[in-house]
C-alpha cells in the first residue's frame, strides 16, 4: 500500500505549514458534513483533474502545496487517505512545532481577552479554530488536537449539577 511521508510532507510545506495544515482540516471538516461533496470526492468515475479544480475553486486561499498534494492523491487514488493525512499532519505539527489546535464552538463571536484566556486555559502556543455555533448555551466547548475537552458552556455545567445530584 502506497504511504504518505508526514514527515516530508511537512518539510516540503516550510513556511506554508500552518497554511497547509488548516486546509487539509478544512477539507476533513467539509467532507465529514457534506455527503454529497463525500461522494464526488471518492468517486472513482470523476476524473482527477475535474477533482482538483474543484478544490481549488472551494479552498482557493490554501497554498499551491495543498493544491499539488491534492493533485498527486487523486492521480495515485489515494483520496481515501485525506483523513489519516490530515490527522497525522496536525499530530506531527503539533508535536514539532510545540502548537495546540483547538476547535472552539461558542454562540457568539470571541473577544481579544476570551481569546487570550482560552490560550492561558490551555497552555503553550494555541491555535483556535472558532465556529460561531447558536446551539451552544451560554459560554463554549473547546476540544484540543489531543482529545481534551473542556465544557465551559451552560449546558455543560447543568449536565455536570444533574451528575452530581442524580449519582452523588
Amino acid at each position: 500500500m502506497k504511504e504518505i511521508n508526514i514527515e516530508k510532507l511537512f518539510e516540503i510545506a516550510e513556511d506554508k505549514v500552518i497554511e497547509l495544515e488548516e486546509a487539509l482540516h478544512t477539507l476533513s471538516q467539509l467532507l465529514n458534513q457534506d455527503y454529497e461533496m463525500r461522494l464526488f470526492f471518492f468517486h472513482p468515475l470523476v476524473k482527477p483533474e475535474s477533482k482538483k479544480r474543484f478544490f481549488t475553486v472551494i479552498l482557493p486561499q490554501a497554498p499551491k502545496i495543498f493544491s499539488d498534494l491534492m493533485g498527486f492523491l487523486f492521480e495515485k487514488k489515494l483520496e481515501k487517505k485525506i483523513f489519516w493525512i490530515s490527522k497525522k499532519f496536525t499530530e506531527y505539527i503539533s508535536r514539532k512545532m510545540n502548537i495546540n489546535f483547538v476547535s472552539v464552538k461558542t454562540p457568539y463571536h470571541l473577544t481579544d481577552i476570551e481569546k487570550k484566556l482560552i490560550e492561558e486555559l490551555i497552555g503553550g502556543s494555541v491555535y483556535l479554530r472558532i465556529d460561531i455555533d447558536p446551539s451552544v448555551i451560554g459560554g463554549l466547548k473547546l476540544l484540543t488536537n489531543n482529545g481534551k475537552l473542556y465544557d465551559l458552556s451552560i449546558e455543560g455545567n447543568l449536565k455536570k449539577m444533574r451528575e452530581k445530584i442524580v449519582y452523588g
